[in-house]
This record gives structure tokens, sequence and C-alpha cells, in this order.
């Protein structure tokens, strides 16, 4: 997951990290960035999207699953 979280471009790692693991609103994540709210929710989905078609993450949660599965 961060080898494919490392591949991202900075903004959108900062996105990630501001918005998912740190609280802030998309907007307040935009900002600190330097960018307009709607301009942080395209960025965040599309990194998002890159995120959940790396074959990377699908393993990982594939992994995961199958262990919770168990």
């Amino acid at each position: 997951m961060r080898a494919a979280i490392a591949d991202l471009a900075e903004v959108d790692r900062d996105l990630l990290t501001l918005a998912l693991w740190e609280g802030l609103t998309v907007a307040e994540a935009s900002d600190a960035v330097g960018l307009e709210a709607g301009a942080g929710r395209v960025r965040l989905h599309r990194a998002r999207q890159r995120l959940a078609q790396d074959s990377r993450v699908a393993n990982l949660l594939t992994e995961r699953s199958g262990a919770i599965l168990a």
C-alpha cells in the first residue's frame, strides 16, 4: 500500500493524508495544499481510483479479506 501511495503525485498524497488520516474536510485539505475545494475533490477522487486499480493494493485487500474470512 505504501508503495502505491508513494507513486501518487505529491499533492495527491498530501490530500489523502490530510483528508483521510488527519481528519480534515476535503475543503480544508484542499486549502492546505493550495487548491480550490472543487479541484481538491476531483484530485482526491482520482487518487482513490488509482489506488483502487493498483494491483499492489488489490492484492493487499484480497490477502486481508482472506485472513478475515478464514
